[in-house]
C-alpha cells in the first residue's frame, strides 16, 4: 500500500519496458519516493497490466482506495514524434 493523495507524478517507459523517467513534484517528495513508484511500475509491467507499445508516458494519482494510471502509448511509429499514433488508457488498481 502506498500512502494516499500524492499528485503530480509522471512517468515514461521505453519499448524494452525499462522505466526511463519518473518525476515527482517537489511538494510530494517528502511523502513518496521514486523507488516506491519504480517498484509499482515494475510490478504492473511484470503483470502485463501496462500497454507499452513503442513507448508510453503518463501520470499517476494515488488515493487511499486505488492507484490510477492515466497514460498514452505509441501504437504506431510515424516519421517523427509528431506523427506517431497514440492510444490512451486508464488503469485502476487497488491500493490496499
Amino acid at each position: 500500500m502506498i500512502h494516499e493523495s500524492y499528485y503530480d507524478i509522471s512517468f515514461s517507459i521505453g519499448v524494452d519496458k525499462d522505466i526511463e523517467f519518473i518525476s515527482i513534484m517537489d511538494e510530494d517528495k517528502d511523502n513518496i519516493t521514486e523507488n516506491e513508484i519504480t517498484n509499482l511500475l515494475k510490478g504492473l509491467l511484470l503483470q502485463n497490466k501496462i500497454v507499452v507499445g513503442e513507448r508510453c508516458e503518463g501520470d499517476i494519482d494515488i488515493t487511499e482506495e486505488e492507484i490510477t494510471l492515466t497514460y498514452r502509448y505509441c501504437s504506431e511509429l510515424g516519421e517523427d514524434y509528431d506523427t506517431d499514433v497514440w492510444d490512451h488508457e486508464t488503469l485502476k488498481v487497488s491500493n490496499t
